[in-house]
């Protein structure tokens, strides 16, 4: 197997150590007390509060069994992601009225643009690479040995349905006008000073010197409606009238706007989006390796799992290092006092590699209605859902 031996949510330690350099015993216990074990790391930071502040409220969406996390703020959630680009293939766009090759001069400006680095992989094959790339980033030491181990094992893995490889990232790691590359410093949960991991909110400078376009921060459009021949938005700041509108406000927002507009207030419809689960595998020969200095601290490689089902279709894994993940949050997941807790997690951080997988997004049962008070969402899954990730699961261990 590519990873020698795992562990995961049903195991307590899923965990890493806390980083003595960095972290008190005292903030440890308090912030450990605190850490939510089922909501990834990125979204517990400080930058993720203040970006993720009033989403709901504004837009009136009312969650249940589902995690909702959007954005108000300039930039919206690239302020937060790990920088991570799966340019769609013919597979993808089966049921699109257009093809990869239709997309391909756009995708080659935004690649151009934004910077995005990577390589031809197992998992990114041509066409996804046929792109304007950066180098890619350098990979932590236990990934390293990770991407080397499948490679000398490469035809069998594969024949067990799984593929590895680097991902597609846009992050820099050339510097690029007012941004700077990569400096491996680990401080991506937090936000990375140099600019090197891409964010919509660095566009918007540029945007305000466009000719005919005015931004306009802090205006949330709260109905949509047709008016004779134009779009009429209604907002808090006054309406706005428009010939054609783009509607780019995120799935659950967009889909508020939607379905007020289209009559359907009252019709429960379904929303497809990717169930994710975690998982925490040990590499014992790094068990005794010395702590990692530096280097980057968000997908390190990517997966990609066959499900054996024809209508699924594959499942897409992202590989990280504990390398910058905040040891508290990891932490949650042991059930022993602090002082265990911190043995055990400084004798397998540099071993323990976190794996996130996203499953096909047939396998979700979402749906939402739009009432009186808002968009009311019921977060569902497929009742086969544990068996296939099982699966996944199995396959990669």
């Amino acid at each position: 197997p590519v990873f020698p031996s795992g562990f995961g949510n049903d195991d307590p330690d899923e965990a890493a150590p806390p980083d003595s350099d960095r972290d008190s015993l005292s903030a440890f216990v308090a912030a450990r007390a605190t850490a939510d074990p089922d909501v990834s790391p990125k979204f517990a930071t400080a930058m993720a509060r203040r970006v993720g502040a009033g989403f709901a409220e504004a837009n009136r969406i009312f969650p249940e069994n589902f995690h909702l996390f959007g954005a108000l703020a300039g930039g919206g959630l690239s302020t937060l992601w790990g920088g991570v680009t799966a340019p769609y293939d013919d597979d993808d766009l089966t049921a699109f009225p257009f093809d990869r090759a239709t997309l391909q001069k756009s995708y080659e400006t935004v690649a151009a643009r934004i910077g995005i680095n990577g390589t031809v992989s197992d998992v990114f094959p041509s066409p996804h690479t046929d792109l304007p790339l950066l180098p890619p980033l350098d990979l932590h030491p236990t990934t390293r040995l990770l991407s080397k181990r499948y490679a000398a094992r490469r035809e069998k893995v594969i024949a067990g349905g799984v593929r590895v490889g680097q991902p597609m990232q846009a992050v820099l790691t050339e510097d690029r006008g007012d941004r700077r590359a990569c400096d491996y410093r680990g401080a991506c949960l937090t936000g990375c000073a140099h600019g090197a991991i891409y964010s919509a909110a660095y566009d918007i400078a540029a945007l305000r010197g466009v000719d005919g376009l005015t931004y306009r921060p802090g205006v949330l459009v709260e109905r949509l409606e047709r008016s004779g021949d134009r779009w009429k938005l209604s907002t808090r700041a006054g309406p706005v009238e428009a010939d054609i509108v783009v509607l780019a406000a995120g799935t659950i927002a967009t889909t508020r706007l939607v379905l007020g507009t289209r009559a359907m207030a009252g019709k429960r419809v379904r929303i497809l989006h990717n169930p994710v689960f975690a998982q925490g595998f040990l590499v014992p020969s790094r068990l005794t390796a010395a702590p990692t200095e530096s280097a980057y601290a968000m997908a390190q490689l990517s997966l990609r799992v066959e499900l054996d089902e024809p209508r699924l279709g594959n499942a897409f894994g992202l590989v990280y290092s504990t390398h910058g993940l905040p040891a508290s949050d990891l932490a949650a997941h042991i059930p022993f006092g602090t002082a265990t807790s911190v043995r055990l997690l400084s004798a397998i951080r540099e071993a323990l590699v976190p794996v996130t997988c996203f499953l096909p997004g047939d396998l979700s049962r979402s749906t939402a209605e739009l009432t009186d008070r808002g968009l009311e969402i019921a977060g569902g899954f497929d009742p086969d859902i544990d068996r296939i990730a099982g699966i996944v699961r199995g396959k990669i261990a």
